[in-house]
């Protein structure tokens, strides 16, 4: 194993960082990468229109860092888009996407690019996390997904049973996802990010193992920040009960198609697609759609709109 170790230094890590409009957070992000222990690494910075000063910050790390390059889009893609941008960049044996108001563990990449060299069939390693706040006091204790499996429809059924969306900030093995796609929402909810990931996911676990790391302290320090400094916003929040939920719905059923979608157009297995649809349909749709459409109006009363996510 520390054979291993030692080769794996030689093993470039890109990292991709989309931007936007997060001045106040992407000083600690780019610091937080750059203090990482594992060392051979570069960082790709997308920018997507920002327009609050994270332009200027950027550009100041990427003159004063050699390993950090940063492109400034010429039209806003969406996040979708600048994530896929990002990878298509990526020439390195391993990558991990990197939010530009998060920060991690100096080990983080250390200790997870450790398990994708020992187990050469993975797809991604990840390990345990925290909700961070926006001046980084932890919010939660140890978060732990572990969707190992010994077949994809293991893997996928625990995924979709218990989802989260932490393990797309993994790190992965490039191969195994050169070219997967993100979706954009169908409108309305063509500007609304949320759940964008969830496919990936689904793709990430019918292509191979996923190696979960066991840790006694938090690899990725997730932050979770007030409506104020949320870019992306929920379709006709502020328009009434039924244009809100209908939009609700609308996402939640492209988001189960584009998941099957993406498991027929880029793994080509057309069974497993079948034999998790149904599964899928009911958890991402059926359930959240009718029985807690009860709980979704109540919120919207209270206006407590983060619950239509």
């Amino acid at each position: 194993m520390q054979n291993k170790f030692i080769s794996s230094r030689s093993q470039k890590v890109s990292v991709g960082v989309p931007v936007f409009n997060d001045v106040q957070f992407i000083q600690k992000c780019l610091d937080s990468l750059l203090n990482q222990t594992y060392k051979n690494i570069e960082i790709v910075i997308s920018d997507d229109q920002s327009t609050d000063g994270s332009e200027e910050v950027c550009k100041t790390y990427a003159s004063n860092h050699s390993n950090i390059k940063y492109f400034r889009q010429e039209k806003n893609l969406g996040i979708s888009k600048n994530m896929e941008f990002l990878l298509d960049k990526c020439r390195s044996e391993f990558f991990m996407w990197a939010a530009n108001d998060d920060e991690w563990s100096p080990r983080f990449i250390e200790i997870l690019i450790q398990e994708l060299i020992i187990n050469e069939d993975a797809v991604v390693s990840f390990g345990p996390y925290v909700y961070i706040s926006e001046n980084s006091k932890k919010l939660s204790g140890l978060r732990k997904e572990n969707y190992t499996g010994t077949s994809s429809k293991e893997r996928l059924m625990k995924f979709i049973h218990r989802p989260s969306d932490g393990f797309g900030y993994g790190l992965f093995r490039t191969n195994k996802i050169r070219g997967v796609k993100f979706p954009k929402w169908v409108w309305p909810n063509h500007k609304c990010a949320y759940n964008n990931i969830y496919p990936t996911l689904v793709y990430y676990l019918s292509q191979g193992q996923y190696i979960y790391v066991e840790s006694d302290e938090p690899l990725w320090l997730n932050r979770i920040k007030t409506d104020q400094n949320i870019n992306h916003k929920i379709p006709f929040k502020n328009s009434g009960f039924l244009l809100c939920y209908i939009a609700f719905m609308l996402r939640k059923l492209n988001l189960v198609l584009f998941s099957i979608s993406l498991l027929i157009r880029f793994n080509k297995n057309f069974f497993l697609a079948i034999r998790i649809s149904p599964s899928l349909f009911f958890s991402w749709f059926m359930i959240p759609v009718f029985l807690n459409a009860h709980l979704k109006y109540k919120a919207y009363k209270e206006k407590r709109f983060e619950v239509f996510i």
